[in-house]
């Protein structure tokens, strides 16, 4: 692994791929593998970006999750981005973590208070 300052490749999406059919459970689950994996050889020193890097790949699961109405998987990878990557809640995420936590959660809920926000 290492990083290029080029772009090398391009990300498609489309149904007949290996890769965006899959539910976002099961690709949240391969990635977790994989950065596992990419901690466990690079060691320590790539520990927190190895971790911080799942944790949003994590969360742009659950958000295609939450989309797809998908409420268990939402709420299973909503709790994965946050042990893979504490600090993300704090350092980037505050205010939307707290509302994916609302909407996965108390969805009924949300959608009152949404529907008086408009």
């Amino acid at each position: 692994a290492g990083l290029l300052p080029i772009v090398t490749s391009h990300y498609r999406q489309h149904p007949a791929g290996l890769w965006s059919p899959r539910s976002p459970s099961a690709k949240g689950a391969a990635s977790a593998v994989l950065f596992h994996r990419l901690e466990a050889h690079f060691g320590a020193q790539f520990k927190d970006i190895c971790r911080q890097t799942l944790s949003g790949i994590l969360w742009s699961y659950m958000s295609e999750a939450i989309e797809a109405g998908d409420g268990l998987s939402a709420r299973t990878l909503y709790w994965q981005a946050l042990r893979a990557y504490p600090r993300g809640l704090v350092q980037g995420r505050g205010r939307n973590a707290s509302v994916a936590w609302l909407r996965i959660h108390f969805p009924a809920f949300y959608k009152s208070l949404r529907g008086k926000a408009a």
